[in-house]
């Protein structure tokens, strides 16, 4: 028997607001064990030290405090690290073509406000790392292949110690490694791009399909037991972020504040039908996407290996630390944006903040996480979390 109209608005309204209510999200810290908060800063130089912001790519007041905080932690290093960007580097869609002459020029100034500041860093045992994520695959959209080919071309030339990894377009996993630590770097989009827009995807690629990456990437984990192995990727595998369908009661009241700050029209209802299209797995930078869920399950099925892996990601703007099982899923997206989180029990620390991760390997001691954050008021950072994630 067929709804009534009215019967069927009720219970749709019904239905859009519990969806609202438990996906809920905030711009509030969240920190499972406050006390332990912050460990008391060792005397001891670490053997290793990764430095890693994402989605940095757009030029306004938050990236511009936290490429300097970073550039004033990092400076002074003298042991061996590298500085990870992690995706998104140029938004809105990426590296255009030489014709687009203004937003050709806007790309490279949006780069070099995240090259120079680190410009004295890089050298010796100090290696800067770019990673591509859906943005600079041209918005995930036909053409992204040559967008990211242009974005690799342009780091390269800068200086040798700064990188474009995997090779532009191509799947990974590329690796950087010392005695103990092995960084495995992965373009992601690379898995969820259509490649059947893409004519030249995977050309001189030495993977070409998604079965021989998996293949690959578990290979180089088993090869590397008893190290420290991190595995870096645009994408993160878990999430309390709106890619993950957690959006505040703000986006499914006021919509339009999303287009303009000022517009706070209140549009019940209606506001909720897009974050409900995004946690339904409609969109496949979405985590509930089909394409997005087989990466995840492929990577994490079928592992073979005994230590605790590290997963360092962006594309969510903000900080979070989750753990699942004995893994450690880290999310430094804070770049340039702020977007709101939600809790959950496996979420050990988050905030909706601008910042950037830091983590120092210790060959006697085990892996100790450091969340610097930006104070969008005096732009100063401070240290919310700093404890030992993986101990020995």
């Amino acid at each position: 028997m067929c709804l009534s109209y009215k019967k069927a608005i009720t219970y749709l309204s019904i239905l859009l607001f519990y969806s609202s209510i438990i996906s809920c999200a905030s711009r509030k810290l969240f920190l499972h064990s406050p006390e332990d908060a912050v460990q008391p800063v060792l005397a001891t130089k670490p053997d290793y030290t990764i430095y890693a912001v994402g989605d940095a790519g757009e030029i306004n007041d938050q990236s511009r405090a936290v490429l300097k905080h970073l550039t004033l932690v990092s400076v002074d290093d003298t042991h061996p690290g590298v500085i990870l960007f992690l995706g998104d580097n140029i938004y809105p869609a990426g590296f255009p073509p030489e014709g687009q002459i203004k937003e050709h020029q806007a790309a490279k100034e949006i780069l070099m406000n995240q090259i120079l500041p680190v410009k004295d860093y890089a050298g010796n045992n100090h290696h800067v790392i770019f990673l591509a994520g859906n943005h600079d695959w041209n918005e995930f959209k036909p053409g992204g292949l040559d967008a990211v080919k242009r974005q690799s071309d342009f780091i390269k030339a800068f200086d040798p110690f700064y990188h474009f990894l995997p090779e532009a377009g191509c799947s990974g996993p590329a690796w950087f490694q010392n005695e103990n630590v092995v960084l495995l770097i992965i373009d992601s989009q690379w898995w969820l791009q259509d490649w059947s827009k893409e004519p030249q995807m995977n050309d001189g690629c030495p993977i070409k399909s998604r079965e021989d990456f998996i293949k690959s990437l578990h290979t180089v984990i088993q090869q590397n037991e008893g190290k420290q192995i991190v595995i870096c990727m645009h994408h993160p595998l878990f999430t309390q972020g709106p890619h993950a369908g957690y959006y505040t009661l703000k986006d499914h009241l006021f919509p339009l504040t999303k287009v303009e700050n000022w517009m706070y029209i209140p549009l019940p209802l209606i506001g909720s039908i897009y974050p409900i299209y995004r946690s339904l797995g409609f969109h496949p930078q979405d985590l509930n996407h089909k394409l997005y869920q087989s990466l995840k399950n492929e990577i994490l099925n079928g592992l073979d290996y005994d230590g605790e892996l590290i997963f360092l990601s962006g594309h969510e703007h903000n900080l979070q630390y989750l753990t699942s099982g004995k893994n450690h899923y880290i999310i430094s997206g804070a770049g340039s944006k702020k977007n709101a989180i939600a809790n959950a029990p496996n979420l050990v620390y988050g905030h909706k903040a601008g910042g950037f991760v830091q983590l120092d390997f210790y060959e006697d001691k085990g892996v100790r996480l450091t969340v610097y954050e930006n104070d969008p008021k005096t732009s100063a950072m401070h240290i919310v979390f700093s404890r030992f994630i993986v101990e020995k």
